[in-house]
């Protein structure tokens, strides 16, 4: 809830996350923000893999690949 309230007031025109699961609520809520409340706010969300997952995704990826931009 807290992340949706932070996300609501800064209105990020930028989301860059590099793979830790604390970024997965903030990316969440930028994306429910966008298609739910604020239509004409499009926030960008750019997720960057750890270079030792070469083969396959992090947890983090997995779940942000659905939304990410990037």
């Amino acid at each position: 809830m807290h992340s949706f309230l932070l996300v609501a007031k800064v209105r990020p025109d930028l989301i860059v996350t590099n793979g830790p699961g604390t970024a997965v609520p903030i990316c969440w809520a930028s994306y429910m923000l966008q298609r739910i409340v604020l239509l004409n706010w499009k926030p960008k969300q750019l997720f960057i893999e750890s270079f030792c997952r070469v083969q396959t995704l992090s947890v983090t990826g997995k779940l942000l690949r659905p939304i990410v931009n990037v």
